[in-house]
């Protein structure tokens, strides 16, 4: 049994158009989804400079994956996944960079003992503080 084509109204035919090459259609497709995937970002990285640059990344995937997209469903549907996909990306390499386990904890504590930080009384609670909100911030519960 073939998978039926569903008909997406007039953006399929801009996608079509860019993938033809057409480059009023692709910066249709942009300016089209450049806010949604904007919002998106911004909603599941928490940081507007993230979001935009995500943004521009998941565009790019987009129009350069257009040819793809196999019109068997919702084209919206279709860069959404596009999006989650590179965003849950980007958000699983951002924890790992910031993971903290004990080795991480123990040079920390080395650094600011090597900087003074414990030794000196006024700098020393507001850095093992800091020390301590780190730890328990990136630690799962």
């Amino acid at each position: 049994m073939d998978k039926k084509k569903i008909s997406q109204g007039p953006i399929a035919e801009v996608v079509h158009q860019a993938i033809e090459g057409s480059s009023d259609a692709v910066e249709e497709i942009v300016l089209q989804f450049r806010d949604r995937i904007y919002y998106l970002a911004l909603r599941m990285l928490s940081h507007p400079e993230d979001a935009k640059d995500a943004t521009q990344d998941i565009l790019i995937k987009v129009i350069s994956n257009l040819k793809t997209f196999r019109f068997e469903g919702a084209f919206q549907a279709w860069v959404y996944r596009v999006a989650a996909n590179h965003l849950n990306t980007v958000r699983k390499s951002r924890m790992e960079r910031f993971e903290m386990n004990w080795e991480k904890a123990v040079r920390l504590v080395d650094q600011a003992e090597a900087k003074g930080w414990l030794a000196n009384p006024p700098a020393a609670p507001s850095k093992m503080l800091e020390i301590e909100v780190r730890l328990r911030c990136t630690q799962p519960c």
